[in-house]
């Protein structure tokens, strides 16, 4: 817990490593999940108070073609919205789970320097009906 960017509590509980029963510590770096749309959400809605982003406008607006291609559905060129983005109607697909778990997106645990930087798996694929 940290007020005013100054840590005032830490508090590690569980296993890191069920299978290697490897205790977490403070120091444990943990893949939040599903918690961060709820963060993301908070964090969009601020800003769109503060008139720093339009739900409506093409994603366009804020990545270039470099950071996330234009895309195309039914071979015609389309513009995402952030608020499509948010509900999930992008069309952007979800992280790919395969028979072989070593290769299963859902564990990768790769460090992103920058937000633009973790689009990279899936930036340069179709739209889809998830």
């Amino acid at each position: 817990v940290s007020v005013k960017g100054q840590t005032v509590w830490k508090f590690a509980s569980g296993f890191s490593d069920i299978e290697n029963k490897i205790k977490c510590s403070d120091e444990t770096m943990m893949r939040i999940a599903s918690i961060s749309k709820s963060v993301t959400s908070a964090f969009l809605m601020k800003m769109v108070e503060k008139n720093q982003l339009d739900l409506d406008k093409p994603i366009r607006a804020y990545l270039t073609k470099e950071e996330f291609p234009d895309k195309l559905w039914e071979n015609k060129p389309v513009d995402i919205t952030l608020r499509q983005l948010a509900a999930h109607l992008g069309g952007i697909r979800h992280y790919k789970e395969t028979e072989n778990e070593s290769e299963s997106e859902f564990l990768i645990n790769k460090s992103y320097k920058t937000s633009v930087d973790s689009l990279e798996i899936f930036k340069n694929d179709p739209l889809g009906k998830f």
